[in-house]
């Protein structure tokens, strides 16, 4: 607020004052009639400056139509210049601020009088002033200049604000590491929100000097508030300032009192956010005392001062009182609403009706593009290039690990063919390292000493893989023939043609080209591409798509070392795995291939994607060798009357856009200097000439391309493009000529030669040898590959007429089918619909669904070579064994989830399963007779209409798909009803009285408990009933809406319904959901193990003798949530809800309702690893002879609230994030991938059902795999919790000084055992009673039990236990010598693989270690299986879900590959005893002897479980004994299956118990009597 200088300035003010109110009143008293105004103003007046004051500038965009569209050209010839201008936009430029009287300048920090140095003058250089200042030093009362916060003072705010500490207590030179104290979650916390605020950081990012780090983000910093510390500063204001002191009001008074700018402003917000108040202030005069000392230390610290004086030296410069102008802010804004309430509806009809204006002509527009244009065209040119989408693959070292061992499998069960072997030795050749090669010594040896077929083959494959192998092979590809007349692309007179042979390349002579022999034989490529052959090249490759000769151009390219840069139009989820495939299979040393989303019929897109391309920094940085731009459109059906917009868009893509990619490569070498290396360019090029007719524009851009060859030398920029043409013949089995394969045959009966895709490509290849490129880098070539096909004139015609005779043949052979119906229906007496052939097609029979028990080996083939060493050699009462298993997840149960994992489909069985278990289908109680005589055993559940078993896959198996694994997740009840938004609370505090509502006297006293004063109550007239109303400064909660990136995750199948299974709907009302997926999951563990009602083991074993292991990381999920969310919220919640959330409440339910034990019970609560940790009490507890069966396992549930708190930890992945680089939901987990970002959460729950192997064997339980050993560990030292680290390492302690012990060998172990048992007997014989005179039984029995005993107790020293207080004896290497295994049996290693960036590294680091200490034979890579990149992570449930899928592998012998895994992580790659498959390996039944499973947790869990094939449990037995056990065990299937498929028609899965196993009136007798059976 300035004081005026004259009565004058005062009168002006004045009339401005009428002028604003006259107007204002006009518009508001008066109808619309803005046209006529903006004449008068714009036509008549010629007004100059037109301000408006209002809310929004909403006239002045209509006027800038007006003047747009009227006056533009006149105001251009009479040099008018027009400035709109209005308060909500442009109020800084209204403002009018009187500056100050010019007078001597004094500076604030007066030198001694002693200086004689004058006060420099105002622009005078001051030479002998020093040259560093720390900032210019402010004048009293004049403006501080403003400046930008430096990204120091950011780095510096952002690490205070998250450690709570001053900026002042960051030391500078510690790094991130340092300043976090070590504590992971801290650091990761940190860089997160660095990379949110800064952008890309460097790598190593958390070692780097604080100092440092901030002087590397200077370089890119634009000293402005993003985000991250955005969101602090507001949130900082919104808790610890008073209610009206807001953002904008602290802006305000740093401006007012401190004449602070918004750089400085930010400096000062930056700084408070390290010195918060520890309490929300409660005055506005507090809030601005807190700024008033930060902006004095931030000015003195900066050498400046602003201290204003009371008695100003200019009367003109009197400046009002901050108070002052707040209110007066405060009276103005106001105003403003007021003023905008009584404009809104006005202008809302304004600008609506401008809106519909704007939006007209903008569709006017758009009408007459398109209909100019064409539909085809319009939407044929719209950009796709995004290289965030970019998709690269460069593991070399991984994948040819992988065909090694997958061609050895193959041969070892005869399965490879010829040709398939022959190619995978030829890419093998071209992948050779030393990894490889170790791998190769390996297995030759193995093959050695084997007995299984195929041996011969695999030393042959392996032999030829060796270093002195020096013979490449053959691929029996046959060159093309040279001997059929070409085509002259040249146009010469027809006497000058004459007949040369073809392929052939073609030298410029003069006007005419002419064939070069020499350099034709470079064509003829009879073998691979040479290894190296495309080292260090750089390829441009457009129109790879499948089936084209550019597939198999990039497979010779990737196969010569090449770098390749592939675009694709197809979605990058779905073209992502067809180039992988490729590179997988084709890759060879060196090579790499990048694959970007790219329209070739765009421009934008041409641009974007050569500027990524010679990008150095965000880009690929490459340089082109070769572009090879083959992408084409059909235009088929097309002549000169219907050159319709296709034709147009395939004219621009073919023609067009490949000189602009030439082009722009021109412009990026130029800008780089690199005139020495040409691009060559491979110009697709045909011998159609309009000779085929019916194709559009095909033929003219095609000829358009070949006016390329003549501007090389004409044009500027031969030194950067070097050209050869390429005309290709006919080609069968591409997109272009698909349609004319059924006619290849007859055309070359006509002497034209067609190609298969591998012969063009081959002799492509051959034109980007070094030869040819070299050539062609001083003249043009041009390769005729035309076959012929454009020699012969008549040609279309002939192709004409087979058409039409191969339409007559059809005809005929029609008609005769129906002659012979006919002929049938005569002779049978009735009408025939179809041929016999159709009609005697039987119905599909009704599918058997399969419980699936494990296979039972063969005694003589498979356990009777183990049996002459194992027979005996273990205690069976201690061998612990898994009998059953089940899981609830994503992918529905273990069959369900193993076969998506194996195959990537689901089975018509699986279909039925999911369909059934997710309420789409269920059991048809009346099933009736059908057409096809078959009734339907299924009915819908939406329509009632029957359906048959060969009906649903087809039926339901895409919805399923959908609504199953990992997906966008479908909120629950509980959560937010957005996926992608997460509520919140805002205290915020109440500025003005509220408006006045009705509630009962109980809840209004409520509001006046909580509010005080704030909360005025009056009971309403006639009513008991009360009036409330919130006063001014009363605190209420708003809720928001945050948005909420973590939008993918693994939930059960939509639909899944726990009463489908058999819980009755009570009782789901009443338990949490995880308890609902524990009793199903139990219900179905027991049913695997053959075992349909649960209390028949106690007619076998003691009540106390069945366990209860069953863990969760975190429990009941949804019950934290009612707990405390929903009780907070005052909504209904049940009364015992608390019981519902304890950890072991799921188990008391599963022992309430299922199993009614009374034996041990335990609650393992270990994060990620609870299931490991509950497999390990599992097996202590029957090894130690506690118990002799018991469930394990581990379940969560994923709520909201837990996968925001994974968040905010960085642990997991930012889905929406990835889902905006071109990833689908099912993509985002991607275990041990290069491109991993994090784990992707899920739910479920998984158990075994653990027993004895006597137990197992006594009641024919289905013995799945033996737990050979199971162990947990603590990682040390450190300050983070969630950190992984190598503490399982202590598997394999061994003291090595004390050299290596004998009892490794099992044959040593058996003399021992044997010299045992004879001295047991001698015993037992020498003190028998019944040798005596007088026999006492007791004497007698105690005497049998003795021996017994120490038989046992031999049998434990010298078998499964011999190693267990030998400290020359690992764990590992001990559990595995008990079976007579070493490290090198240890097939497959089922990785925790969570997808995050260290635990894939900290895992397999461990492993691979393990297994070198364990002595594994180098070369013996194990198979590594990543589950989670199917079902996610469900943390408690994790390693169940990974044990099952073990024991799966155990009994089919294949490995499921890890199908997100496109490029294998090269940190991986020096620990080279696993490898990592991406697609299922075929091992061979029984062939993976034993495997790992190792599970991390948060909060030091480490677990590794060692599980061992269960043929070696066989084989302790003896033949006999193993044929009754397979009777029983048979016996047992029969009657679990029958019960299994009668859950689905009409039973139940889950049998709840009402009663005791045993009477009432005997339980203490039960719980008390040892021997007490029931049942």
């Amino acid at each position: 607020m300035e004081c005026l200088k004259s009565p004058a300035e005062y009168h002006e003010r004045e009339l401005a004052h009428v002028l604003l109110t006259e107007l204002l009143a006009y518009q508001f008293a008066m109808p619309v009639r803005w046209s006529e105004t903006q004449s008068i103003l714009f036509d008549e007046a010629n007004v100059e400056k037109l301000v408006e004051f209002g809310p929004s500038p909403t006239l002045l965009n209509m006027a800038k139509k007006t003047l747009g569209q009227f006056n533009l050209e006149s105001d251009a010839v009479n040099g008018i210049k027009r400035s709109l201008l209005s308060t909500s936009a442009n109020y800084d430029d209204l403002r009018y601020d009187v500056p100050p009287s010019a007078e001597p300048e004094t500076t604030e920090r007066q030198k001694p009088e002693s200086s004689p140095a004058p006060v420099s003058k105002v622009n005078q250089p001051a030479l002998d002033t020093p040259t560093v200042q720390a900032a210019p030093l402010a004048k009293s009362d004049s403006p501080i200049p403003d400046i930008s916060i430096t990204a120091l003072e950011s780095v510096k705010a952002l690490i205070a604000s998250s450690l709570k500490k001053s900026a002042s207590d960051i030391k500078l030179d510690d790094s991130i590491k340092a300043v976090s104290g070590g504590r992971s979650i801290v650091q990761n916390e940190i860089i997160g929100d660095m990379l949110e605020e800064f952008g890309p950081l460097a790598d190593d990012v958390e070692n780097i000097p604080l100092k440092e780090l901030a002087s590397t983000i200077q370089g890119t910093y634009d000293g402005k508030l993003k985000k991250c510390l955005r969101t602090r500063i507001e949130k900082m204001i919104g808790s610890k300032m008073p209610g009206s002191f807001d953002l904008i009001s602290a802006r305000s008074y740093l401006s007012d009192k401190w004449g602070l700018a918004s750089g400085r402003q930010d400096a000062i917000l930056l700084i408070a956010l390290g010195q918060q108040p520890s309490a929300r202030l409660k005055k506005n005069e507090d809030a601005e005392s807190f700024f008033d000392n930060i902006a004095q230390r931030y000015l003195d610290d900066a050498g400046l001062s602003r201290q204003r004086s009371t008695t100003a030296a200019n009367p003109q410069q009197t400046m009002l009182d901050s108070k002052v102008v707040q209110q007066l802010r405060k009276e103005h804004s106001q105003l403003r609403r007021k003023i905008a309430a009584l404009l809104s509806d006005e202008e809302e009809s304004s600008t609506s009706s401008s809106t519909i204006g704007d939006s007209a002509e903008i569709q006017d527009k758009l009408d007459t593009y398109e209909k100019e244009l064409g539909e085809d065209f319009c939407n044929g040119i719209k950009p796709i290039f995004k290289a965030d989408h970019q998709r690269s693959y460069d593991s070399v070292w991984n994948w040819s690990h992988v065909d090694l061992l997958d061609e050895y499998y193959k041969l070892q069960e005869s399965s490879a063919s010829e040709r398939d072997l022959e190619s995978a030795i030829n890419g093998l050749r071209n992948r050779a390292s030393s990894r490889l090669e170790r791998a190769r010594q390996y297995l030759l040896n193995k093959s050695r000493s084997s007995e299984h077929g195929g041996v011969e083959g695999i030393k042959s494959m392996l032999e030829k893989l060796s270093p002195d192998a020096t013979n490449p092979v053959d691929n029996k590809l046959q060159s093309v023939p040279l001997d059929f007349p070409s085509s002259n692309p040249s146009q010469q007179p027809e006497e000058e043609l004459k007949t040369v042979k073809s392929p052939h390349i073609l030298r410029r002579k003069g006007a005419s080209w002419n064939p070069n022999q020499q350099l034709t034989t470079l064509l003829n490529q009879n073998g691979p591409v040479a290894q190296n052959m495309f080292a260090g090249k750089d390829v441009l490759l457009t129109g790879a798509g499948p089936n084209s000769i550019g597939i198999v151009l990039l497979q010779s390219l990737l196969q010569g070392g090449a770098r390749v840069l592939v675009t694709t139009t197809r979605a990058m989820p779905e073209a992502g795995p067809i180039y992988q495939n490729i590179f997988a299979r084709h890759g060879a040393n060196g090579s790499r291939l990048v694959v970007l989303p790219c329209n070739q019929g765009s421009k934008q897109d041409i641009e974007n994607l050569i500027t990524h391309i010679y990008d150095p920094v965000n880009g690929l940085g490459w340089d082109l060798d070769f572009i090879i731009p083959f992408a084409a459109l059909a235009e088929k059906g097309r002549e000169i009357d219907n050159i319709d917009s296709k034709s147009e868009l395939a004219h621009r893509a073919m023609l067009t856009n490949v000189l602009r990619i030439m082009g722009a490569v021109k412009v990026a070498k130029e800008s780089r200097g690199s005139r020495t290396r040409p691009a060559q360019v491979l110009l697709p090029l045909s011998p159609n000439h309009g000779t085929f007719g019916n194709d559009g524009l095909y033929s003219e851009s095609k000829i358009g391309l070949m006016t390329l060859l003549n501007k090389w030398s004409s044009e500027s920029w031969s030194d950067y493009l070097c050209l050869c043409g390429v005309i290709i013949g006919w080609t069968r089995g591409t997109g272009l000529m698909a349609a004319n394969d059924a006619i290849a045959e007859e055309i070359a009966k006509r002497g034209v030669t067609t190609f298969s895709t591998e012969e063009m490509g081959r002799l492509i290849i051959g034109l980007m040898s070094d030869p040819v490129v070299s050539i062609c880098q001083t003249e043009c070539l041009l390769a005729d590959l035309s076959g012929g096909m454009g020699s012969d004139p008549e040609l279309a015609a002939f192709i004409a007429e087979i058409r039409n005779s191969m339409r007559q043949e059809e005809e005929i052979r029609r008609a005769l089918a129906d002659e012979q119906a006919l002929d049938e229906s005569a002779i049978r007496g009735k009408p025939l619909t179809a041929p016999q052939s159709n009609s005697a097609l039987q119905a599909p029979p009704l599918v058997d669904l399969e419980l699936g028990f494990p296979t039972l080996p063969d005694y003589d083939t498979k356990i009777k070579p183990l049996n002459s060493k194992l027979d005996g050699m273990a205690d069976l009462e201690s061998v612990v064994v898994v009998v059953g298993f089940a899981e609830i997840g994503p992918w529905g149960n273990s069959r369900t989830r193993w076969e998506m994992e194996l195959k990537g489909e689901l089975s018509i069985q699986g279909c039925i399963e999911l369909a059934w278990m997710t309420g789409l289908i269920k059991h048809n109680p009346k099933p009736t007779p059908s057409t096809d005589g078959a009734p339907a055993a299924w009915i819908d559940t939406t329509t009632g209409a029957p359906v048959h078993d060969h009906e649903v896959k087809a039926k339901y198996e895409k919805q399923i798909l959908e609504h199953a694994g990992l997906r966008l997740i479908e909120p629950s009840p509980l959560d937010h009803p957005n996926r992608d938004n997460k509520q919140f609370l805002q205290e915020v505090i109440v500025q003005h009285d509220l408006e006045p509502f009705t509630a009962s006297f109980d809840t209004a006293m409520d509001f006046v408990r909580e509010h005080g004063d704030k909360a005025e109550i009056k009971q309403i007239t006639k009513s008991d009933q009360f009036s409330v109303r919130i006063r001014k400064g009363a605190t209420l909660m708003i809720p928001k809406a945050r948005v909420f990136d973590r939008v993918v995750g693994g939930q059960l199948p939509t639909g899944w319904d726990p009463t489908v299974h058999g819980l009755p709907q009570d009782l789901c009302e009443s338990v949490d959901r995880c308890t609902q997926m524990a009793l199903v999951c139990a219900a179905e563990t027991f049913l695997s193990a053959g075992i349909t009602d649960i209390y028949e083991l106690y007619k076998t074993i003691h009540i106390s003798e069945l366990a209860n292991c069953v863990g969760s990381g975190m429990g009941g999920g949804q019950s934290l949530q009612k707990l405390y969310r929903q009780r907070f919220l005052d909504r209904p919640v049940q009364s015992d809800i608390l019981a519902e959330v304890f950890i072991n409440t799921t188990g008391a339910w599963l022992n309430m309702l299922l199993m009614s034990s009374a034996g041990p019970t335990r609650t393992p609560v270990g994060a990620c690893a609870t299931a490991l940790e509950s497999l390990n009490q599992g097996y202590d507890l029957i090894t130690s002879g506690a118990a002799k069966v018991c469930l394990v396992g581990g379940f969560d549930d994923m709520t909201q609230d837990t996968s925001a708190e994974f968040a905010n930890m960085k642990a997991t992945n930012n889905s929406m994030a990835d889902l905006e680089r071109g990833r689908a939901p099912h993509e985002t987990s991607r275990p041990c991938a290069s491109s991993r970002k994090g784990f992707v959460e899920s739910e479920g729950c998984g158990m075994q059902l653990l027993t004895s192997a006597k137990l197992a064997l006594e009641l024919g339980l289905p013995i799945r795999s033996i737990v050979a050993h199971v162990q947990t560990a603590s990682d040390g030292t450190g300050r983070s919790v969630p950190a992984p680290g190598k503490g399982i390492m202590v598997n394999v302690r061994e003291s090595a000084s004390l050299g290596s012990s004998p009892l490794l060998d099992i044959d040593y172990r058996r003399r021992l055992l044997e010299h045992s048992l004879k001295s047991i007997r001698e015993r037992q014989d020498l003190f028998n009673p019944s040798s005596s005179s007088n026999p006492n039984d007791d004497l007698l029995n105690e005497t049998k039990l003795a021996a017994q005993r120490e038989e046992r107790e031999a049998r434990r020293r010298f078998g499964n236990a011999f190693y267990t207080h030998d400290t020359r004896i690992s764990p590992l290497r001990g559990a595995l010598a008990v079976w007579g295994l070493t490290a090198d049996d240890i097939g497959v290693v089922s990785l925790h693989g969570t997808s995050t960036e260290l635990n894939e590294k900290n895992e397999v680091e461990v492993l691979h270690r393990q297994l070198s200490h364990l002595g594994r034979t180098p070369g013996n890579a194990a198979l590594a299986v990543c589950q989670k990149y199917l079902t996610g992570h469900p943390k408690g449930a994790a390693a169940a879900w990974m044990l099952n899928g073990c024991c799966q592998i155990l009994d089919t012998g294949r490995v499921p590959g890890n199908r997100n895994l496109d490029d294998a992580d090269a940190a991986l790659a020096p620990w080279e005893n696993l490898v990592f498959p991406n697609r299922a390996v075929n091992v061979g039944a029984g062939e993976v002897k034993a495997f790992s499973v190792t599970s991390f947790g948060f909060g030091q869990k480490g677990a590794q479980a060692l599980g061992v094939h269960p043929v070696f449990v066989f084989a302790t037995v003896g033949e006999e004994a193993y044929e009754e056990y397979c009777r029983l065990r048979q016996r047992r299937y029969a009657k679990a299956k029958q019960h299994f498929q009668n859950t689905f028609y009409g039973g139940s899965l889950v049998v709840l118990k009402d009663d005791a196993p045993y009477p009432k009136a005997r339980q203490l007798e039960a719980l008390t009597d040892a021997s007490a059976r029931f049942g």
